[in-house]
């Protein structure tokens, strides 16, 4: 049994490590440090009996983020226009998105016995008496 206030688990849950201390980590192993699935960088370009496998990075003393991004590199270069996009917005930063709508001369309409109202409550015109 345990006593009022004292824990069944006072040394709390276990630590793990975070997503990104974990890709951290991996991503700064070399390639020859890696389970074969996660260095394999090849790329395999043409169809049917054209087809051909390229070796991206043939130094395997490279890091996996080094590798990933000769990877993205050539995707990109060979026309992936997503990759391009993602990395001029890596570079750049998203750009910002403007929008105009015009609401013409009903807005005009609806909107302006509605601002005036609320200028005359808030003292910012005086009020005239309308004929």
């Amino acid at each position: 049994m345990f006593k009022k206030g004292q824990s069944g688990n006072p040394a709390g849950r276990p630590k793990r490590k975070s997503f990104q201390k974990l890709l951290d980590e991996m991503l700064s192993l070399k390639l020859n440090e890696l389970p074969p699935a996660f260095a394999d960088v090849r790329e395999v370009v043409g169809k049917g009996k054209n087809a051909k496998v390229i070796d991206l990075v043939e130094d395997k003393n490279k890091t996996l983020s080094e590798a990933l991004t000769t990877q993205l590199l050539y995707k990109a270069r060979r026309g992936d226009t997503s990759l391009i996009q993602a990395i001029m917005e890596r570079m750049e930063g998203k750009p910002k998105q403007t929008s105009e709508i015009d609401l013409g001369e009903k807005a005009v309409k609806i909107l302006t016995p509605l601002v005036l109202s609320i200028a005359k409550r808030k003292g910012m015109i005086e009020e005239t008496e309308e004929k």
